[in-house]
């Protein structure tokens, strides 16, 4: 069995939670856990409530963890464990990444985590993020130069 874990600072894990419930559905929901760290804590208390998290992923089961920044303390205090090579850690998360891989793991008991298909995954989810006002600007001077050939 694949878990699936949000870390964020503050409560962007849980909204990000919330919004997987909205739009795929309560059932996948329910499969993610998460740690809004900081929220009137201390670091030592952050820290400990992540390595608990990890530390309680039974043996046999793989973990994906989804944090919010490469530099911050949360991604700091998971990175110790990718030497477990049951714990995958993706950070700089987005929704479109999230949405991606855990649709792709979450109906399969029996999955097991693909590496080239987690680092697949981070390249799409490159691609969803938009300058919409830079991309309507250039469909529509494609518009008009398609329209001048007409």
């Amino acid at each position: 069995m694949i878990r699936f874990l949000i870390a964020s600072h503050g409560r962007l894990a849980d909204g990000f939670k919330s919004t997987v419930e909205v739009i795929i559905g309560k059932d996948v929901a329910d499969k993610i856990e998460t740690v809004s760290a900081f929220i009137g804590e201390s670091i030592e208390d952050a820290k400990g409530r992540l390595e608990a998290v990890v530390k309680a992923i039974p043996k046999e089961e793989q973990v994906i963890i989804f944090s919010d920044i490469m530099h911050g303390s949360v991604n700091q205090y998971l990175m110790p464990f990718v030497d477990d090579e049951r714990v995958f850690l993706i950070t700089g998360t987005s929704f479109p990444l999230v949405c991606d891989i855990i649709i792709q793991y979450c109906f399969y008991e029996d999955a097991k985590v693909a590496p080239e298909e987690l680092a697949a995954a981070v390249e799409r989810a490159k691609d969803e993020i938009i300058f919409v006002n830079q991309a309507m600007k250039k469909e529509q001077s494609e518009k008009n130069e398609d329209d001048f050939f007409e």
